[in-house]
């Protein structure tokens, strides 16, 4: 009887132990910056009207040879893991090249991962100051004698930030997360 009386206990204390997070977590919960960007649709998007969605959101840019494309894959797959609860998540995919991420470039690019990746540029000085709001950065590499033509990178902060349904900036995530700990997260506050 003992016995069975300390199992018991134990299953209700594992049940009861909090989630550990994946991501590093922002102290004291602070609102997330609104956002107003034009979406890959050539529709303006807001941040504010996403209230009851968890978002992930990530600077990059489309000629990006490796981070970016890697990303939005573990984004994909974690959002097909999700199933039916996918619908309640939204990944922002938000330019650091506005002068070659057009609408209509953003839009064949995303259309290669999850439905639920949104492409949002914006002028250069709106989308630096949306990246400044989320403590982002990038820079372009200079142009070869000014050719605005010839190919060129932009390095750029790879982190994943999650704010969540309420409009909170919860997590930020290095790039390499994986889509098993960016899905145990978003389910954990899915079910919170």
């Amino acid at each position: 009887m003992l016995r069975k009386a300390l199992l018991a206990g134990a299953l209700l204390l594992a049940g009861c132990r909090s989630h550990t997070f994946a991501g590093t977590e922002f102290p004291g919960a602070p609102p997330a910056a609104e956002i107003v960007l034009t979406a890959h649709t050539g529709e303006t998007f807001r941040l504010s009207d996403s209230k009851d969605k968890l978002t992930l959101l990530f600077f990059g840019y489309t000629n990006c040879p490796d981070i970016c494309p890697a990303t939005l894959g573990v984004a994909t797959q974690m959002l097909e893991r999700l199933g039916k609860d996918a619908g309640r998540v939204q990944f922002l995919f938000v330019t650091s090249d506005p002068e070659r991420d057009t609408p209509a470039v953003l839009a064949q690019y995303v259309a290669r991962f999850h439905p639920n990746v949104i492409g949002l540029t914006g002028t250069a000085d709106a989308l630096k100051a949306v990246e400044g709001a989320y403590g982002g950065m990038s820079e372009v590499e200079a142009h070869n004698n000014g050719d605005t033509s010839a190919a060129y990178e932009v390095g750029h902060t790879s982190r994943v930030y999650l704010i969540d349904a309420r409009g909170v900036l919860r997590l930020a995530y290095l790039a390499g997360v994986s889509a098993g700990d960016l899905l145990a997260d978003i389910q954990y506050l899915l079910s919170a």
